[in-house]
């Protein structure tokens, strides 16, 4: 049996519904190693999961995702931050950027 080379992904969304979509999409190509529906949680599963990559929706209740990819940076973390967002703000998406 040989080990899973797939790229390792945590997925972070407070909606049901695009959280699974998004999970079975990634899962073709990816492994999803965990999922969490708030902010807050986000820092303990990366924590836990060591992810290559992180999938957040920006607009969670608690702490968004914008947020949590801040305290992951500030907490040291270097992991990829792939955003998933409604907004068509410019704002937002400079903000998302400027994070990391």
């Amino acid at each position: 049996m040989t080990a899973d080379r797939r790229a390792r992904v945590l997925v972070a969304d407070d909606h049901p519904p695009l959280l699974d979509r998004v999970v079975r999409t990634l899962a073709r190509e990816f492994s999803v190693v965990a999922t969490v529906t708030d902010g807050a949680d986000v820092m303990a599963a990366e924590a836990m999961h060591h992810p290559d990559v992180l999938v957040i929706d920006l607009s969670m209740p608690g702490m968004s995702g914008l947020e949590a990819t801040e305290c992951l940076r500030r907490a040291g973390s270097r992991v990829p931050v792939v955003c998933l967002t409604a907004y068509e703000d410019r704002e937002m998406v400079e903000a998302a950027l400027e994070t990391g």
